[in-house]
């Protein structure tokens, strides 16, 4: 019998198969209606995120309590995907990938397009295929036609697992046409094609097909500097310098967006790029504008001790990075402009000097310094200066000096024979030695491009054009990422009259780089270019005990495929940072943010979106709208993709991400001005949803954060302790629902109150009067404080294996408490 791709996708996902959970308990309460399950499911679920958040470390066995409680909690709504999607979270960190995964397979089921779940099914269940053959064969099914139906974003995945599979069973052209097939599906899965790059480009030397392999990996993540950097050297080399100038202009502008200040390495690199693109002159602009910054803010500093009335010294010349120096005076030699040159010789000079004097000071020295380094530092700038002097040809009898001393050094203080060869040879050059010069810089020409500009250099003063010409033309062939290749064509230009033609690769490769996505320089200034956020509340207008559920939408406006996740161009980390007003008053200290992990896409296609819904209220600032029912409520939330935290603990979007505001929401408030009295009575005879309302009510009045609305003097002392009562005592009568609601909103009275123990004395009742799966669970996770206390005795012989575990989990977290207070120095009169 043929099987079809769902058949095919089924085998694999039914390899995970794990036994069902507990059944829901007889609570003696009844089967709660949608709204009353919703909210008690709401309370339990929210009850172990705050919990796991107060943690100031979370191990293992505190993720374990809180995924059990989720999981109890997830019963009442079992088609909630967030619930779920934090119960596998919870579920991971308590290291059970077994229980994370059958809940994976049933998110799945919910939300057939959630590929990020569907891909771990399917790799798990291959997983469990211990011979390397068969897992081979899985792959490949679902990588033929019976998986044509799955997402190919999940196959391409799959894909570049087989192929590394294969790879590592020696199979070279298995592990290569599953590697095609994992670009070919996806072209955003960017280890698929960075390793497709990495494969061919040590088996080509054609430049064209070169590009294209490194333009795959640039369209995979245009949001990568990396990238555009790796395609920049290639265009490079062979000699399309304006194409390579593009796309550093693309990764300069993605690191000024991510606050990645330039290398001086990275600035020479660019400056000689520019200088063979544009001419000597727009090259000299650059280092032009980088001293006059530098001098912008020297003058800038000097202003600000004078405003102190401070003696700001002498001014000092502003230099930049020696290297910078030495290579705008190469530049200014090139235009045959000699006053220039002997001024940037002056400032090179400058540069080392003051860079010696920090190299002695040991009062700047990077903390863990060593004198050794320090000295290799020295040695460093010493023959950076030496060979300055000699490319210049000035102050030669001190170079002449400081190179004997190096020539007669010994072996561990002595430079390279290719540095000492150098010097002499550009020594004697200068000095109109030019057969001894050719000698050295002959002997070394076809390794260092300095060496074969210099032979150019010795047959111009021979008056031998033709091989002048010939030496510089090689020096900018062999050497294109050199300064000296750029002196070598700037010098073509002047004798010629005309530049040095381009290749026939390096004019394919312009061509190609001036077609080459149009659209990039858009996109990696602007990220509303690429993609949009949208947040709206669901209903703008809550009732006092209305769940507020935030809808948000993400959508690809690019003419390509972008892929999903952290880091990923739509980047999938969102903060929701909360504006909250309560009764006619921002809340600031109070607030917290809130964390949403678009996890549901690996890709979106062009002008594709995706939905997600959340419950916002599932943590701090939930509870915190919740304690605050007697008071107006109005909230808006501002999402922050890719979220940075700044120094002063404010939030900002990541580079290329964006930033959004939802609408804002009004939560209508119960009647506040009900007296204490009135509201010890209410609790004491109300049933249902007006006795949810007078718990609320009352919980509010714990809070010492928020005005008293009831028209009172004060919420005294007396007044808390007799609502904190009144529900306490109440408790044995209430049903579970009302149980489960009435020990959690005091739970977070009590955090707020910084766990008052007078809430926790109050609601100390019978182990029988606690007797439901669900207040059981809300009892455990609010007020359990010693091992042996009675709920957890009841809750441990419970037939729920979940309730159950969870009673184990929390009696082995305080007794190991309690054996630590035991064993105390304190404790025990030990002498500290």
């Amino acid at each position: 019998m043929k099987r079809t791709a769902r058949t095919v996708l089924a085998m694999f996902v039914g390899v995970l198969a794990l036994c069902g959970g507990a059944a829901v308990a007889q609570d003696g309460a009844g089967a709660p209606g949608a709204a009353i399950a919703r909210r008690t499911a709401d309370q339990l679920h929210r009850r172990a995120t705050v919990w796991l958040r107060s943690l100031d470390v979370a191990s293992s066995g505190d993720y374990r309590r809180a995924a059990l409680t989720m999981s109890i909690a997830h019963r009442l709504a079992p088609d909630d995907a967030q619930f779920l999607r934090h119960q596998i979270s919870a579920w991971d960190a308590a290291g059970d990938s077994e229980r994370a995964l059958r809940l994976t397979r049933e998110l799945m089921r919910d939300d057939p397009k959630d590929t990020v779940a569907a891909l771990r099914v399917i790799n798990a269940g291959i997983g469990r295929l211990q011979d390397v053959d068969k897992r081979l064969g899985a792959y490949d099914r679902l990588l033929g036609p019976a998986g044509e139906s799955i997402d190919a974003s999940i196959r391409s995945r799959l894909a570049l697992d087989a192929a590394l599979l294969a790879r590592e069973t020696g199979d070279d052209r298995g592990f290569a046409e599953r590697l095609l097939k994992a670009t070919t599906l996806d072209v955003t899965n960017k280890d698929a094609v960075a390793l497709q790059a990495s494969y061919y480009l040590d088996r080509t030397r054609d430049a064209s097909e070169r590009f294209d392999l490194l333009s795959d990996v640039v369209l995979a993540d245009p949001l990568d500097g990396n990238a555009y950097r790796n395609l920049s050297d290639e265009m490079i080399r062979n000699g399309a310098f304006r194409g390579a100038k593009r796309f550093l202009d693309i990764a300069r502008m993605l690191e000024v967006s991510r606050g990645i200040e330039p290398t001086v390495p990275g600035v020479e690199r660019y400056v000689t790029v520019l200088w063979n693109a544009e001419g000597p002159e727009a090259a000299k602009k650059i280092i032009d504008g980088m001293r006059n910054s530098a001098m912008s803010q020297e003058i800038m500093r000097r202003r600000q001790i004078e405003m102190q009335g401070l003696d700001p010294g002498p001014a000092e010349p502003v230099v930049v990075h020696p290297l910078l120096e030495r290579l705008a005076m190469m530049i200014d030699d090139s235009m045959a402009d000699p006053e220039r040159a002997r001024r940037a010789f002056g400032a090179v000079m400058l540069g080392y000097t003051r860079a010696l004097d920090m190299a002695q000071d040991s009062s700047v020295w990077p903390k863990g310094t060593t004198p050794e380094e320090v000295e290799d530092t020295i040695s460093e700038i010493k023959r950076e200066r030496l060979w300055s002097r000699v490319l210049i040809g000035l102050d030669l009898d001190e170079a002449e000096g400081d190179l004997l001393l190096l020539e007669g050094a010994e072996e561990a203080a002595r430079p390279s024979e290719m540095y000492l060869t150098l010097c002499r040879g550009w020594l004697e050059l200068h000095r109109r030695q030019f057969e001894a010069a050719r000698e050295h810089l002959g002997s070394i020409a076809a390794s260092h491009p300095a060496a074969r500009y210099g032979l150019g250099l010795i047959a111009e003063q021979e008056n031998d054009p033709e091989t002048a010409l010939k030496e510089y033309a090689r020096t900018a062939l062999f050497f294109p990422e050199s300064a000296f290749g750029a002196l070598g064509r700037t010098r073509i230009a002047q004798i010629r009259g005309r530049p040095l033609g381009s290749t026939e690769a390096g004019s394919q490769l312009e061509s190609k780089a001036r077609s080459f996505a149009p659209w990039l320089e858009s996109m990696v200034s602007d990220p509303w270019s690429f993609m949009s956020i949208q947040a709206e509340h669901v209903r703008s207008a809550l009732g006092p005990l209305d769940r507020p559920v935030l809808r948000v939408t993400v959508r690809n406006l690019s003419r390509m495929p972008l892929a999903v996740g952290p880091s990923a161009p739509i980047d999938s980390s969102i903060l929701l940072s909360p504006k909250l007003m309560v009764g006619g008053e921002e809340k600031l200290s109070v607030t917290r943010p809130e964390i949403l992990r678009l996890n549901q896409r690996l890709r979106l296609m062009p002008g594709e979106s995706f939905q997600t819904t959340i419950w916002t209220n599932y943590g701090w600032i939930g509870t915190l709208c919740d304690l605050a029912a007697g008071l107006d409520v109005m909230l808006r939330w501002r999402l922050i993709q890719g979220f940075v935290v700044l120094e002063n603990g404010a939030y900002e979007a990541g580079p290329l991400c964006l930033s959004v505001q939802s609408d804002q929401i009004r939560r209508a408030n119960l009647d506040g001005q009900i007296t204490t009295e009135d509201l010890v009575a209410a609790i004491g005879s109300a049933r249902g949803t007006a006795l949810i309302e007078m718990i609320s009510l009352a919980a509010t009045r714990l809070v010492p954060a928020w005005k008293d609305p009831s028209g009172d003097a004060a919420v005294t002392a007396r007044a808390q302790e007799d609502l904190a009562r009144a529900i306490g005592e109440r408790i044995a009568t209430m049903n579970e629902w009302e149980r489960v609601f009435a020990i959690t909103r005091l739970g977070d009275a009590a955090f707020y109150t910084h766990k008052d123990r007078m809430l926790v004395d109050l609601v100390r009742v019978p182990a029988q009067a606690v007797d439901g799966v669900y207040s059981m669970t809300a009892y455990l996770m609010t007020f359990a404080d010693r091992s042996d206390d009675p709920v957890i005795g009841r809750a441990l012989a419970h037939p729920d294996a979940d309730l159950s575990e969870l009673a184990s989990v929390v009696q082995t977290a305080l007794r190991a408490g309690e054996e630590a207070a035991d064993a105390s120095p304190i404790d025990s009169g030990a002498a500290p």
